[in-house]
């Protein structure tokens, strides 16, 4: 779990933009990339609608690698949310 993440960028991914990527900016002035596999509108609920640059988080999630392009890096996957 992580708290107080304020979102320094959002953008729907994918065909049918189900899916969100996030940059989070930690209380330590750090940047995170996080993922949000079918939280643009694929589970019910469209968190693209209501979340917006500058609001505040806390989040669930698991660290995950991910390869793409023969890169590794650890990618953080939301699994819960909570707006502040």
């Amino acid at each position: 779990m992580a708290t107080d993440l304020t979102i320094h960028n959002l953008e729907k991914v994918g065909s049918d933009g189900k899916h969100l990527r996030l940059l989070l900016r930690t209380p330590r002035n750090q940047i995170r990339k996080a993922m949000g596999w079918r939280l643009g509108n694929g589970n019910g609920h469209n968190w693209a609608q209501e979340l917006r640059v500058g609001d505040r988080l806390d989040i669930v999630f698991e660290l995950e690698k991910n390869t793409w392009n023969g890169n590794d890096e650890l990618q953080i996957t939301i699994v819960d949310l909570k707006k502040k």
